[in-house]
């Protein structure tokens, strides 16, 4: 088609276009001003809500009948300006994604692709987002076949882009032998600056190649296939000629590549001499052996020969493999590791919100990429998460550097390139909402600026965020965490502290990283009953079920272990919160032995005490922060805190106290509370007080008059035989692994809720003065001889009958000043202590106050420090340690595995 033939056409087609827009504009739908335009995965960006209003010129809008093979599709591209702020960058114009775009940040723009090779174009496309609204631009498009020296292929016209036909204009011209095609923009009747969500470049579609060869690389293999750490491994490949042409008698070289994004070295290498017909096949093998280390690796093969080909770019072939410790080897750690990324490997993340779908895709990537599997499709989920992360934000700022610096190596080159644009484009100066949100993003900050150390706020931003980390770290250590023991939050703590003990170069921060992992788990292990978290907590959810797997209780299972495999993809909220364990499963930290023995060899029931929001000048819960109490037996726990009286920072999702069991079902917690949310939701109000001793609880409650919830509730699980609502108005179950006595001071009633799988029975009583009394004990303790062949229905009867008993004429309640303006009650255990709590006055255990301003910031038979001391000690077996938090040192070594291949892998690929 002559040229001017051509525009005569386009004009034509432009007039039809306009006439039928200037029909339909009413009936357009606009773009969405906040939350973008939903596809498969969720939201993507949005565009500014502005209708076109343009000048008197000819606007041109062209369809093409026929294209040839389009070429652009993933190849290197630059543009004059971007908008990197949101990610709108050049790589996003030829990604064959709609919803992701390129925006340049100034007017006039360029944007050029580089086919790599000389082809003969004869049209090209250009789109934006068929959801948006209209608007004009103004573009030519120019080619060149050595990048310096453009010839024009299309003048600088305006292009109406209309939802009819899809936002695309489609281009065609006499062909040109081209390698580069500029796309030069001077308008757009929208505000921003020049946009496109793809162009396209296409192939003269009149083309006849000459008659050549083709080589292409059918297949890579490895012997052995599944190579272990030390063994000798060779490459093989099928080169195949595709072409239509045979290849001459010729030297085929075989290159072999690991890591190719990282490093041009080549491992080894293979000649065939001989020729190949069209469609035949021949198979190479490199001359030398690989010695196998652990890792993840990408091995591209790549053939060459001194002829003419048909296509030049197709010469190479990736797969993916990883060297891993044989299963025979592994630890319990990481057998449980194993579970976690196995797991992960081989299923989907599942979210349909976007913001959701970007924080779990990455992690479902991460398994992959660990166990060298199903690789492209990690590369896949890492590229999409790159072009729209939607809100996930810090979560993804340090989700995406974490995954870049252990397995960017394995990314192509334009990926690696989105992957520092976006994450060179964020600010790690804000400080979110949360103590996890602003460790995230000084996390992420940290490892980008040390990462890319020329960018130009990598010094400043590598200084507040060490600055800051430091700092917290420090708080922590000292004086107590806000977001202490959170069933879900925790695990973000410790994932970043992983990836600062993993990733970062300077010595330091490693060893301030493993301190403070080594004192958030201590923390922990000595609250761990055999996969069962018991510690109240200021941020938990529904929190009823330890097996519907939590963040926390998740990553708890792995480090210390647990009576059977967590569920990782479901939990209460339906939210597969298993997937924050990838970190620490692919981690090379490990816990020290002493904190792993205060799980592992216990004499006995005990009491943990714990402080945490004790830092002088920064309380959430001034002025008291909280103090935990902790009853650890074999298979139980009771928790509880003190958080002050009558008043209370924020508690939306707080819980306060608890029991907690094992058990076969998936429901094996009880408390009461009055509510702040709903009858089974977490969080607490000021008008509930508590005081623990041992096993025994005591709560009173003192609710307001004109509170819209003038009641106590709490879910109680079904017995493993039938629960008892004795006369006396104590109600006993025996659960299995406990003994339950509860007496709720006034009359109650039962009901059911539903809380995501789960059915639970709930009990309630109404009025604004209320008391609990909980007792608890082992059923072994309430074992007899004569049980001795009954059945398990029948011993368990004699055990719960026996603790009836033992509470009915052992215990006593005063609950006389219930209804004082400051409600008090006194209680007489089983054990023949009296504790007396007096609502917002004096808490006591026979007779001896209870000092709160006492409390250490941890102490149990296993480890001590007092609040404020940088002193923290373990000991077990005669044996002790010594971590100093003013020096950072620990006086006995930690013993750790080598698993330092995953520091080099960062250091190779910055």
């Amino acid at each position: 088609m002559k040229m001017s033939k051509c525009w005569s056409i386009l004009l034509v087609i432009a007039i039809l276009f306009n006439a039928a827009d200037s029909a339909n504009k009413t009936e357009e739908s606009v773009e969405p001003k906040n939350g973008g335009v939903s596809d498969q995965k969720g939201v993507i960006g949005s565009e500014p809500d502005i209708m076109e209003q343009w000048n008197s010129q000819t606007e041109t809008s062209a369809a093409l009948v026929t294209l040839g093979k389009e070429l652009a599709h993933g190849k290197p591209i630059t543009a004059t300006s971007e908008v990197t702020s949101v990610g709108r960058v050049a790589a996003n114009a030829n990604d064959g994604d709609l919803s992701t775009q390129w925006e340049s940040a100034a007017k006039p723009a360029s944007i050029t692709i580089d086919l790599e090779a000389v082809y003969p174009v004869a049209g090209v496309a250009m789109s934006l987002d068929p959801n948006w609204t209209a608007r004009t631009q103004s573009i030519a498009v120019e080619g060149s076949v050595d990048g310096k020296t453009y010839i024009t292929l299309v003048p600088e016209a305006k292009y109406s882009f209309q939802r009819a036909p899809k936002h695309r204009v489609e281009l065609e011209f006499s062909f040109a032998d081209l390698r580069y095609v500029r796309f030069t923009g001077t308008s757009n009747s929208n505000p921003n600056g020049i946009q496109f969500t793809e162009l396209e470049v296409y192939q003269d579609p009149n083309h006849v190649p000459p008659e050549l060869p083709d080589l292409s690389v059918s297949s890579v293999h490895l012997s052995p296939s599944a190579p272990k750490p030390g063994d000798e491994v060779t490459f093989s490949a099928v080169v195949r000629n595709d072409g239509t042409g045979t290849l001459a008698e010729s030297n085929i070289r075989m290159d072999f590549t690991l890591n190719p994004a990282v490093s041009d070295t080549t491992v080894t290498e293979a000649v065939y001499t001989g020729s190949l017909e069209p469609g035949e096949t021949v198979s190479v093998t490199g001359t030398a052996s690989w010695t196998a280390s652990i890792g993840t690796y990408a091995l591209q093969a790549k053939a060459s020969a001194d002829v003419q080909e048909t296509e030049s770019q197709n010469n190479a072939r990736m797969t993916y493999f990883a060297v891993r410790k044989p299963a025979s080897e592994r630890t319990d750690f990481e057998e449980r590791a194993e579970y976690i990324l196995q797991t992960l490997a081989s299923s989907e993340p599942t979210q349909t919100n976007r913001t959701l779908w970007v924080k779990e895709a990455v992690y479902h990537a991460q398994a992959r990429f660990e166990l060298g599997v199903d690789v492209e499709t990690a590369l896949d989920y890492i590229a999409s998460i790159n072009n729209n992360p939607a809100g996930a934000s810090m979560f993804y700022y340090t989700a995406n550097i974490d995954t870049y610096l252990k397995y960017g190596h394995l990314y192509p080159e334009s990926l690696r390139e989105k992957v520092k644009t976006n994450m060179l484009a964020a600010d790690y100066s804000n400080n979110g909402s949360t103590e996890n949100h602003f460790l995230k993003f000084r996390t992420a900050g940290y490892l980008v600026a040390q990462t890319w150390p020329e960018w130009s706020k990598a010094q400043a931003t590598k200084a507040f965020a060490e600055r800051d980390i430091s700092e917290m770290l420090e708080r922590f250590v000292k004086y107590g965490m806000k977001e202490y023991d959170s069933t879900t939050y925790w695990a973000l703590y410790v994932e970043c502290l992983l990836m600062l003990h993993d990733l970062a170069d300077d010595p330091q921060m490693k060893q301030k990283a493993k301190m403070a992992l080594d004192w958030l788990l201590a923390n922990t292990a000595a609250e761990w009953v055999d996969g069962y978290w018991v510690s109240s907590t200021n941020r938990d959810y529904m929190g009823m079920s330890p097996k519907l797997g939590a963040a926390g209780t998740i990553m708890g299972w792995l480090y210390f272990g647990g009576e059977e495999q967590p569920r990782l993809l479901v939990n209460e909220l339906n939210y597969p919160e298993g997937m924050y364990s990838i970190v620490p499963a692919v981690s090379s930290y490990r816990i020290p032995d002493p904190i792993q023995s205060a799980v592992a060899d216990r004499d006995g029931p005990y009491t943990n005490l714990e402080s945490h929001d004790q830092y002088p000048t920064s309380k959430l819960n001034w002025p008291y922060g909280y103090r935990k109490t902790s009853y650890i037996a074999e298979r139980y726990g009771v928790a509880s805190q003190f958080d002050g009286y009558g008043s209370l920072g924020w508690s939306d999702q707080m819980r306060r106290w608890f029991v907690r069991w094992q058990s076969e079902n998936a429901f094996s917690t009880f408390y009461v509370s009055h509510p702040k949310n709903g009858a089974l939701k977490s969080g607490a109000t000021p008008y509930e007080q508590v005081l623990q001793h041992e096993g025994t609880l005591l709560a009173v409650t003192n609710i307001p008059a004109n509170d819209l919830k003038p009641y106590i509730t709490g879910p109680l699980p079904t017995g493993v035989i039938d629960t008892v609502e004795d006369s006396s108005g104590w109600i006993f179950a025996h659960e299995g692994n406990v003994l339950l006595g509860v007496k709720i001071i006034k009359p109650y009633s039962w009901f059911e809720e539903t809380v995501g799988p789960l059915v639970v029975p709930v009990i309630r009583s109404d009025g604004l003065k209320h008391a609990v009394i909980v007792e608890t004990a082992d059923p072994k303790d309430y074992a007899q001889a004569e049980d001795v062949g009954k059945t398990a229905d029948e011993r368990r009867a004699g055990e719960l009958a026996r603790f009836m008993e033992a509470i009915k004429s052992g215990t006593s309640v005063d609950a006389t000043g219930l209804e004082d303006a400051n409600p008090t009650v006194v209680y007489t255990s089983l054990g023949g202590d009296t504790l007396s709590l007096t609502f917002n006055g004096k808490r006591s255990v026979n007779g001896e106050p209870v000092d709160y301003t006492s409390w250490p910031l941890i102490d149990n038979p296993y480890m001590h420090q007092e609040v404020g001391s940088p002193i923290l000690t373990l000991g077990h077996g005669g044996k002790s340690v010594e971590y100093d938090f003013d020096a950072w040192t620990i006086q006995a070594p930690s013993s750790e595995p080598d698993l330092g291949y995953r520091q080099q892998n960062a250091e190779n690929i910055r």
